[in-house]
């Protein structure tokens, strides 16, 4: 037995460098099962993984951890304090000239716990890097935002990926700011959140993007703008509010764009009249407006023809806030696009029934078919369901937080409408 020890000890630490310098790697950049919500966080990766704590088990793996830059290419500051900044200088320093993956995020009232030292002082040192960014994603509270001019023009010509939220930044600052990010060569994804409330931006990329999330409210023109301007759009996340007319009654196809995330703040969709997706494989759409009368009418009608017309095949479909609408649900749930499903999310239908909350099934109908199961079908009482907001749209960064009750009336038969609705899916089959 000991012997047996003894092999394995030494083997471990007479690894190669290189060898052990993989399993290091794959170390810092593989999610781990939780994130770290600490007061004034620093790590590797946005999940928690730091290449501190390899540096600290013997002296050949500090040895190897200082020899890969790689390792230090991530940093993540979560609730920056004036503790980090040395920390941080040290970090880039042992980075090099690898590309950078940057993430600072200071929000949840900054001002008052202390912290604008911090991450002023971090984000001087940022933009001090940034020919070497690869992405960035900031949300920052800063009074001021007269540390983005020090960014040159041209001086991020490697960054692919750019989020940048900043709630008290003057617009003419960071305007100039995204400016600046979008004379980057290889510039292919950016959340704008609400800076471009007004107009999209004359000086973003178009032709090379391939994700657009923005928080602020897009008209048709503005989509239909995006679609024809971007062919290499895969991804596209973005607050909907319809315009009449509609800007143009010519089909639009867009072969690239696989995933379709809407946020409606309207109650009509003339825009799925006239596009078609045959790509499309993942599409999201939630009710922000709380809209239910007509929905099936405005909303479901344009939808179904669209995904008919569309010809694509669904692998992930989530239906959001829109009640118990069975008129809106069936012109989703009955068209070949929606028959192979990889995951179903109808949590947000606030239904008491544990099969539907996020019920990942092959198809609608094998969701349908474990709701006749005995165990989800008996009446339940009321439940509480606590949700927590970590998306930072318009002028509201942090965490909201609100209960609602999740008591809807049961059927003779303990199933609720809705539950019958897709029970009966599975039986018309």
């Amino acid at each position: 037995m000991n012997s047996t020890t003894s092999v394995q000890q030494t083997s471990l630490t007479d690894l190669p460098p290189e060898i052990l310098g993989e399993i290091f790697n794959a170390y810092v950049t593989t999610p781990s099962e939780s994130f770290l919500w600490e007061e004034g966080t620093v790590t590797s990766t946005p999940t928690g993984d730091s290449p501190m704590i390899l540096g600290q088990i013997c002296s050949y793996w500090r040895y190897v951890v200082l020899g890969m830059p790689s390792l230090w290419a991530s940093i993540c500051v979560e609730y920056p304090t004036p503790d980090h900044i040395e920390l941080i200088r040290m970090w880039l320093d042992r980075a090099g000239s690898c590309p950078l993956d940057l993430v600072l995020h200071d929000w949840m009232d900054s001002g008052n716990r202390g912290c604008s030292e911090g991450t002023e002082a971090i984000l001087g040192m940022f933009i001090e890097t940034s020919r070497s960014w690869r992405s960035i994603d900031f949300v920052i509270e800063l009074r001021h935002g007269s540390i983005l001019d020090s960014l040159e023009w041209g001086a991020c010509p490697a960054l692919e990926s750019a989020s940048v939220c900043a709630r008290f930044w003057d617009r003419t600052v960071l305007g100039s700011f995204w400016a600046k990010i979008h004379q980057s060569p290889v510039l292919r994804q950016v959340n704008w959140y609400r800076m471009f409330k007004d107009r999209l931006p004359s000086h973003a990329p178009w032709a090379q993007l391939q994700q657009i999330k923005t928080s602020s409210a897009l008209s048709d023109e503005d989509v239909v703008f995006i679609l024809q301007a971007c062919p290499e759009l895969a991804s596209l996340d973005i607050y909907y509010t319809n315009s009449t007319p509609p800007p143009s009654p010519t089909l639009i196809i867009h072969d690239q764009l696989n995933t379709l995330i809407l946020h409606l703040i309207s109650d009509s969709t003339p825009l799925f009249n006239y596009v078609s997706f045959p790509s499309l494989r993942t599409f999201h759409i939630t009710n922000e407006g709380g809209f239910v009368p007509r929905v099936g009418e405005t909303v479901g009608e344009p939808i179904e023809a669209f995904l008919r017309r569309s010809q694509c095949i669904l692998t992930d479909l989530e239906i959001l806030d829109f009640d118990y609408n069975l008129d809106f649900l069936q012109h989703l749930l009955y068209v070949p696009a929606t028959r192979n499903l990889d995951h179903f999310d109808l949590s947000s239908v606030r239904q008491d029934c544990d099969a539907i909350a996020k019920h990942p099934a092959k198809c609608v109908r094998d969701a349908a078919c474990t709701m006749e199961n005995e165990e989800f079908i008996q009446p339940r009482k009321s439940q509480v369901l606590e949700v927590v907001d970590l998306e930072c749209p318009g002028d509201k960064c942090g965490f909201t937080s609100w209960r609602p009750s999740l008591s809807w009336p049961f059927g003779d038969d303990g199933m609720t409408a809705f539950q019958s609705h897709l029970a009966q899916l599975h039986l018309d089959d």
